[in-house]
């Protein structure tokens, strides 16, 4: 059974109304549109969202996914997937674009490299200190920004939650019955190939 496209026919309704009755709508000040930037946004997607109140990246940053799985019928790793990436543009902004290149989907991938900064394996700080630098250049913020910046993401309890979600849904993917699927692969190692350690 197919969802109605709730939010289209609310709009429509309004449109016969405003024109049958004469009443003019105030235009409601709002961010421009911010779904875009995330990849996997399909226009069905962004309709079940928005019947949800989500309209923009900070209102799906913001969005419980437990309950935006129980509502939309969303898979819950797509709905991860849109939240961490959500989460990651909150941070950035437009910039996610520049990192999606070199691995960085979502802003878990963040919370690795201050992991790694904050390691006691020298080799593990070297790591984090060549993913910070290359975040440094590509965000065209200063190294000690970029430090800062993952320092913040790595305490901001929303992420913490999708990290929690995410192990959850990886114990479930290993489920016998289920099948054995692979996890949401570490972007780490795939980022610091070829990245060159700081002096």
């Amino acid at each position: 059974m197919a969802a109605l496209p709730v939010e289209s026919l609310r709009k429509l309704l309004r449109q016969i109304a405003s024109e049958r009755f004469g009443i003019k709508e105030t235009a409601k000040p709002t961010e421009a549109p911010t779904l875009h930037f995330i990849q996997g946004m399909t226009p069905e997607t962004i309709e079940r969202l928005e019947e949800e109140g989500i309209r923009s990246a900070q209102d799906l940053a913001s969005a419980n996914p437990i309950k935006l799985f129980l509502r939309t019928n969303i898979e819950m790793t797509n709905i991860l997937e849109l939240v961490d990436q959500a989460l990651l543009f909150l941070y950035v902004g437009e910039h996610i674009q520049e990192l999606r290149p070199i691995g960085f989907r979502g802003a878990i991938e963040l919370t690795d490299i201050d992991d790694l900064l904050s390691s006691n394996n020298s080799d593990d700080v070297s790591q984090g200190k060549a993913l910070a630098n290359l975040l440094s250049q590509k965000l065209q913020q200063p190294l000690d920004g970029v430090i800062s910046l993952v320092e913040n993401v790595n305490l901001d309890p929303r992420i913490g939650l999708l990290l929690d979600l995410w192990r959850d849904t990886y114990r479930e993917w290993r489920d016998p019955a289920r099948g054995h699927r692979q996890p949401r692969p570490s972007t780490v190692p795939l980022v610091t190939q070829g990245v060159e350690s700081p002096a």
